[in-house]
């Protein structure tokens, strides 16, 4: 089980942990030592190494089963207690298990938007993720899907025409929201333009984890950092934390969190109270480009890249290759790497060693040997040359 919490000694992933584990400091531990007096006084299980363990096999069996991770929070929680049940203490063996009670089981039935309304939610396109974690939400399987109760489709926008004709409006906090330049101070316009319209903001924060893909989370006391979240948005009337941010997990903790921001979608919704407020002097908005888009563009350009590069560079091996098995004949050595296409020159010693390489084999096919002499089979000479 690996503690997510960096203030209480954790906040190391499995990838950490198994950089931790070393020979040498095995070797400090006297595990090797150990390892032999346990053996000598039959404390060593059946199961077993009958060796001492060097890193790897360490590391292998520390995490056979897939690791969990603690959580304070009770919702989370009793994920975590029930998978330690289910892959560590029966390692399995007795399929999914339930926890009664669990969050995770819950059933939400969402109304539809109140009368007059079009949306549960608006999303602002400056917001990344946002519109993403709500499709998510309205495919997930926390809705009623039958009888009387069932739940109505979870719907959204982007539209900011639209914004009045909101139910709610979704702020998913995570490490982008507030460092993203240009697109920051223009979601910041549409936080604004919710509380003068007075649409009711909901508050997502995708929590620190050690467990699953990364999904840009972060601790919540960075949104209250000097260069984070607008000063004007973190007190008085214009508050956006005066409601406690729903916690969002990944993996196996991401549907109890789910069903907390279903729930409280269902909630009762009432009328827009507009706010009325001037911005601070003191507040400048965040310019500059989205670092966030600019590493995205650039690794969707290097993999763009790298994929054309390589088809091109297997279309002028099979090019070669072709040349060799058909034309060899009626060419003279040096014409099979003249004939093929231009290709990048990052690949250009690779394929011509790959077409080296297989004409060594072409020639190792076609020249004399015992056994081809044997069965009167003629050596190709053109090729041989």
């Amino acid at each position: 089980m690996l503690e997510p919490d960096a203030t209480q000694e954790g906040g190391l992933d499995q990838a950490a942990v198994e950089a931790l584990i070393t020979n040498e400091k095995l070797d400090r531990f006297k595990l090797r030592k150990k390892h032999q007096e346990w053996g000598d006084n039959g404390e060593l299980l059946p199961a077993a190494f009958d060796h001492p363990p060097d890193e790897a096999e360490v590391r292998k069996a520390l995490f056979a089963t897939a690791p969990v991770e603690w959580n304070r929070l009770p919702h989370f929680q009793d994920v975590t207690i029930r998978l330690i049940a289910q892959s560590g203490i029966l390692g399995g063996s007795g399929g999914e298990l339930y926890l009664q009670g669990e969050a995770a089981t819950g059933k939400i039935s969402l109304p539809p938007p109140l009368k007059g309304r079009e949306f549960h939610l608006f999303c602002s396109e400056f917001n990344a993720g946002a519109k993403e974690l709500a499709e998510e939400l309205r495919d997930s399987t926390v809705w009623v899907t039958e009888g009387k109760k069932a739940s109505a489709p979870l719907t959204y926008t982007t539209d900011l025409t639209k914004l009045a004709s909101c139910d709610h409006m979704l702020v998913l906090l995570d490490a982008c929201t507030w460092t993203s330049g240009d697109d920051t101070a223009k979601f910041v316009e549409h936080i604004h333009a919710a509380m003068r319209d007075g649409v009711h903001i909901n508050c997502v924060h995708e929590f620190p984890a050690v467990v699953g893909p990364s999904r840009h989370e972060c601790d919540f006391g960075l949104m209250f950092g000097d260069d984070w979240t607008p000063a004007h948005l973190t007190g008085g009337k214009t508050n956006l934390y005066k409601e406690i941010a729903l916690a969002l997990k990944g993996v196996e903790w991401r549907q109890p969190g789910f069903v907390a921001i279903a729930a409280k979608l269902a909630a009762r919704v009432g009328a827009h109270k507009p706010i009325v407020f001037e911005l601070p002097e003191s507040y400048e908005p965040k310019t500059g480009p989205n670092r966030w888009k600019q590493t995205a563009d650039q690794a969707a350009d290097v993999a763009e890249k790298h994929l054309a590069t390589a088809a091109e560079a297997e279309s002028a091996t099979a090019t070669l290759a072709d040349v060799l098995l058909h034309e060899a004949p009626s060419l003279p050595p040096a014409a099979p790497l003249a004939r093929a296409p231009a290709f990048s020159p990052a690949y250009a010693a690779s394929a011509e060693n790959d077409a080296n390489e297989f004409s060594e084999r072409l020639k190792a096919m076609f020249s004399p040997t015992e056994s081809s002499t044997e069965n009167n089979v003629p050596p190709r000479a053109d090729l041989v040359a």
